[in-house]
């Protein structure tokens, strides 16, 4: 078509290099085709190779998204728009995920004449702590559902996923294993940790880590999105990495012999291990009258929670 009349599909930038959402963005290059428009991805300020010197005072406050909102609008009415001193109203989409499609969005209500629509994909508008009243726990609400999904999250379940329940009561284990030395000895161990453990939080905080990530990479496909974002590294998690991580490489959707009883909302509850130990959860502090540190089941959990991770480090 003639540049001058084709639709523009204009990538609104995230908080990453752009070559991320470049080869990761299907969606956008499907349409272009389809349209035969053109594709234009634009990098946020201050991504990238565009980061300022630090040392500036105050450098980063002009990293905001209204600041990059008039860049686009800057960008596309200047060099998309504007040709031979005429300025042509051809069709603008914009496009984007996550961050990027509040952008989008943001780009279609404050600049209407210069974007006629938007595609906001996994956009949180709404996800503003002062202005929304969504639990405190929301993110991991969505992970947590994600957890008791079947692998892979397209077939239909045929049997119990204990995944979620399984990882719901490893953390609160860790926690009252890591308070003794016997318990830090069973974490090296089981952990196969490069030198024995002394600071506790540091094995939570490993093993917790990687759910958020994976959750955000599950792709039906291999792909290197957030491992890029996050390392850049072109190295890919397989397809699926949430609900892999629980089938393929581990053991934590079958029954580990795992119960949980209680209000998981509050979080007030007691996890009870092969009917033998009884773990008491109070928001921020575990306890346990009987804590075996060398039982089986104990092992078990552990070793699986290990192996399940090791979908995310390995890479």
């Amino acid at each position: 078509k003639d540049p001058k009349n084709a639709t523009i599909l204009f990538y609104t930038g995230n908080e990453s290099p752009l070559e991320e959402y470049i080869n990761n963005t299907g969606l956008i290059w499907e349409l272009a085709e389809q349209l035969r428009a053109q594709v234009v991805f634009a990098e946020h300020r201050y991504e990238g190779k565009s980061l300022p010197n630090p040392d500036m005072p105050n450098c980063m406050a002009y990293s905001s998204s209204v600041q990059a909102l008039a860049d686009f609008a800057n960008l596309i009415e200047r060099r998309f728009l504007l040709v031979d001193s005429k300025l042509y109203r051809r069709p603008v989409i914009a496009v984007g995920g996550s961050y990027g499609g509040m952008l989008a969005a943001w780009m279609r209500m404050k600049y209407p004449n210069i974007v006629q629509g938007a595609i906001a994909g996994s956009a949180p508008l709404a996800g503003f702590p002062l202005s929304n009243q969504a639990q405190i726990d929301g993110a991991w609400r969505v992970v947590t559902n994600a957890l008791q999904r079947p692998y892979p999250p397209t077939a239909k379940a045929t049997s119990t996923n204990y995944c979620a329940t399984n990882l719901m009561a490893a953390w609160p284990l860790i926690d009252l294993l890591a308070a003794s030395k016997d318990g830090r000895r069973v974490l090296t161990k089981t952990f196969r940790l490069c030198e024995p453990l002394q600071v506790e939080q540091s094995v939570v905080d490993w093993a917790q880590s990687p759910w958020f990530d994976l959750a955000e990479g599950s792709f039906p496909y291999p792909s290197s999105y957030i491992t890029f974002a996050l390392m850049k590294s072109t190295a890919k998690l397989p397809a699926w990495p949430l609900q892999a991580a629980c089938w393929t490489h581990s053991d934590l959707h079958k029954d580990l012999g795992v119960e949980i009883h209680g209000n998981l909302s509050d979080v007030k509850y007691e996890i009870v291990l092969d009917d033998d130990i009884r773990v008491s959860v109070d928001w921020d502090s575990a306890t346990s009258r009987n804590l075996n540190v060398s039982s089986p089941v104990i092992e078990r959990l552990l070793t699986n929670v290990r192996d399940a991770v090791s979908i995310w480090f390995n890479v």
